[in-house]
């Protein structure tokens, strides 16, 4: 047995069964036991306790004779359990994201050396009639004994804790005495008897409900103060060292001088309604998408704390609502999540235009989050699919959330197709496992991507080999398969077909990128040094498709003209809704794939076309070309480029021009793509090229780039926020101050410090 839930129950008909549910619920892949102790209840949780046991032979039901408290339930439930590992999970309160258990017991699995006694994840409180409160994401990543005791750990509810099975038939006695009822005195006394740590997982994990009825919240908040002083009145008779004595006593003093000014009512959350708490996401979701858009869009990013946050408050918005939970599965109806359509941002829309155009015998219904309507340009574009209905929330609509899952319900889809984008928080709050399958089409696939962790998501789709081994990497290698990109090809060319050098001598080239960043960056490798030494080497001519900022165009002009290149030698063209069809008119000889950030579907459709494709060899994945035949041309410096294009031959170029176009019709042709989505099973995984940056980054290893302080407030005002990145700029120069000081060579400077310090 791997793991042992146990579950001390007292009088807690109303909410036992959404407790026990949310452990069945679970994904794993080991046993589990759940241990639920009935406390004499006098209503019926006993009685639905023995409905479930009836039903699944995991759950075994424990039964005090006479009400005995929570830590004797819990004391009786550890020294029958047999898992390797146990978690306790109040009768009230429920799991909000289906691989809680899974991550926490992987962590402990690999923890070889044994270091850990346990793990504990972030939480939402849940305060009923679908409001939440959401705590501070702490920085603290461990703790120790000593730090629990100095108050140097954080909260952690009961229900996020996983922890080492370690007394084995030896369970100490004190640990059943009324005293020690509740999460803090467990990992009290596992942090003691182990002289271990816990490590602090970054993912909200669970719902602690909290509506003034429980043992602890149907305490006014001087009773709360007064327990806490009691409690550790009482604890320091127990312990052994003066150091535990003082750090009871220094407890104390805290909760007497918070209870002069504690009030006579029920302790009150500051609380946000669900759409609310996922609106208040946002902020932090654009800046990590934006503020640094130049750093963050060299790697991708994600963030396991905000996707498992917006998933739990779907996961609480379904509990409280069971109206917006899916019952059933349309077979006819399929959905699609997007944040934005925008025809001219790059290959996402031609992407999603196709996949609706796969999935014509559907109805398809395309659910654009963060737009109140959709341009009539845009709409004149996807008419064409009788069988779409696009949707989106109305400006007058308050609680989008709300309102689009009362949409998803209605349709009831059988799949999602999820785009996790880089600042769409809706989607990832909206779908549901179970019933509908869920696939996040990995398009956004460099800089933020939110909500690719989620744990709703049943498949993640990666359209490259690099992409497969990157998701695989980082998240279980089962949910992951490999779906190459689609392509419509080349359009009304017909009539005309690739031929090198076809009327000209001088090598004509082109490149495209629907954003400026993919080819703007320094020397070595900036594009536009690059273009300017091939046009003076051959005296050939150069298109550019793709929008160019007003002082890169005046920087082209400028250096034509010193160069002293023909007129035409450089030609901009802004964009082209068909360039397979703009190469072969200008007799394009060969593409070069942008760089230093490649372009994927762009490229697709050059193969198309059997225009030939010119890449860079690179270590890093966004500059690796893994989408073109293996005999296509490579560069790896910019002498190798120069020379490798001005000494193509006719051969060369159509032998390439033929390989091209073969290897797009056998890998990324519609009929090849849709026989793959239709039957969602992915294809063979080729070998992917070696590349250095083969896993994901999570944001919270990078939140100086934010200057944050490694905090994330979701509940704090605009002013708190205004302040907290206040406070963290004045810490970093009191840090910088500091260690200028400790180097000072004054002695009194140096002891003025360490006081500090102290």
């Amino acid at each position: 047995m791997k793991l042992s839930v146990i579950m001390p129950c007292y009088n807690v008909e109303e909410t036992l069964a959404r407790a026990i549910e949310s452990v069945l619920w679970q994904e794993t892949d080991f046993s589990c036991e759940i241990l639920i102790v009935d406390d004499a209840s006098t209503d019926r949780t006993l009685e639905l306790a023995k409905e479930y046991q009836a039903k699944y032979p995991q759950i075994k039901v424990l039964q005090n004779e006479e009400n005995k408290g929570n830590a004797f339930s819990f004391y009786t439930a550890l020294c029958a359990s047999r898992g390797d590992y146990f978690c306790v999970l109040d009768g009230d309160d429920y799991y909000t994201v289906r691989d809680k258990l899974q991550r926490q017991l992987d962590f402990l699995d690999h923890d070889e050396k044994r270091e850990y006694v346990g793990t504990a994840t972030h939480y939402i409180v849940d305060l009923g009639e679908g409001r939440v409160h959401i705590p501070d994401r702490s920085k603290i990543r461990e703790f120790n004994y000593v730090d629990f005791l100095t108050q140097n750990s954080g909260y952690y509810h009961t229900a996020t804790y996983v922890y080492r099975n370690i007394f084995r038939g030896a369970v100490p006695l004190e640990m059943s005495d009324v005293l020690y009822r509740g999460d803090s005195p467990r990992t009290m006394f596992h942090l003691k008897y182990s002289g271990k740590k816990i490590r602090v997982l970054d993912f909200v994990g669970s719902a602690y409900v909290f509506e003034g009825n429980g043992i602890w919240s149907g305490l006014k908040q001087t009773q709360q103060f007064e327990y806490q002083i009691n409690y550790q009145t009482r604890h320091k008779e127990n312990v052994t060292t003066e150091f535990e004595r003082e750090a009871a006593d220094k407890t104390i003093i805290r909760n007497r001088l918070q209870l002069k000014t504690a009030k006579q009512d029920l302790r009150k959350y500051p609380s946000l309604t669900i759409d609310e708490a996922v609106a208040s996401v946002s902020p932090y979701v654009k800046k990590f998408a934006f503020a640094q858009k130049d750093y963050v869009l060299e790697k991708v990013y994600f963030s396991e704390y905000i996707d498992s946050l917006l998933a739990s408050l779907g996961r609480v918005q379904r509990v409280r609502f069971p109206k917006y939970c899916q019952q059933r599965a349309t077979k006819e109806n399929i959905c699609i999540i997007n944040g934005i359509l925008n025809p001219t941002g790059g290959g996402i829309f031609s992407e999603i235009d196709g996949l609706i155009g796969i999935l014509k015998d559907k109805r398809v219904f395309l659910f654009v989050t963060n737009m109140p309507e959709i341009p009539p340009e845009t709409r004149d574009i996807l008419k064409r699919h009788e069988h779409l209905t696009i949707v989106c929330a109305p400006p007058e609509v308050k609680s989008r959330l709300d309102w689009f899952r009362a949409r998803l319900v209605e349709i009831s889809p059988y799949r999602c197709y999820c785009y996790c984008s880089h600042h769409d928080v809706i989607g990832p709050a909206l779908i549901e496992s179970g019933v509908c399958e869920n696939i996040a089409l990995f398009s956004f696939d460099h800089g933020y991507v939110c909500g690719i962790s989620n744990g709703e998501l049943d498949k993640l789709a990666a359209k490259r080999s690099v992409d497969y081994r990157l998701l695989s990497k980082s998240f279980p290698r089962k949910r992951v398969m490999l779906l190459p990109a689609w392509s419509s090809g080349a359009v009304d060319c017909e009539q005309i077909s690739y031929q090198p050098f076809n009327g000209h001598r001088q090598l004509i080239t082109a490149c495209g990128a629907a954003r400026f960043y993919k080819v703007d960056r320094r020397p070595p490798y900036r594009y536009l040094d690059f273009i300017f030494d091939l046009l003076a080497a051959t005296g050939g001519q150069h298109y550019h498709f793709g929008p160019l900022p007003e002082e890169v165009l005046r920087e082209i002009a400028a250096r034509g003209k010193k160069l002293g290149l023909q007129d035409g030698a450089f030609i901009h063209i802004p964009w082209s809704d068909n360039i397979p069809r703009e190469l072969l008119l200008n007799h394009v000889d060969v593409f070069i794939e942008p760089f230093p950030v490649v372009s994927y579907k762009l490229t697709l459709d050059v193969l198309s076309a059997g225009v030939p494709v010119i890449a860079r060899n690179s270590p890093e994945r966004m500059r690796t070309t893994d989408f073109i035949p293996s005999d296509s041309i490579y560069w790896s410096s910019r002498q190798d480029f120069l020379s490798t294009l001005a000494n193509l031959t006719p051969a060369r170029l159509a032998a390439a021009s033929r390989s091209a176009k073969r290897y797009f019709e056998e890998n990324f042709s519609m009929p090849v793509a849709a026989k793959n989505i239709i039957e969602n099973q992915g294809c063979a995984i080729g070998t992917a090229p070696d590349f250095t940056d083969d896993r994901m980054l999570d944001i919270a290893d990078s939140l100086r780039l934010f200057g944050n302080s490694f905090q994330i407030r979701i509940q704090a005002t605009p002013q708190e926020r205004i302040i907290a990145n206040r406070d963290a700029g004045k810490m970093e120069r009191i840090r910088a101050f500091i260690q200028l000081s400790l180097h000072s060579p004054r002695t009194a400077m140096k002891k003025v410090v360490k006081k500090i310090l102290e």
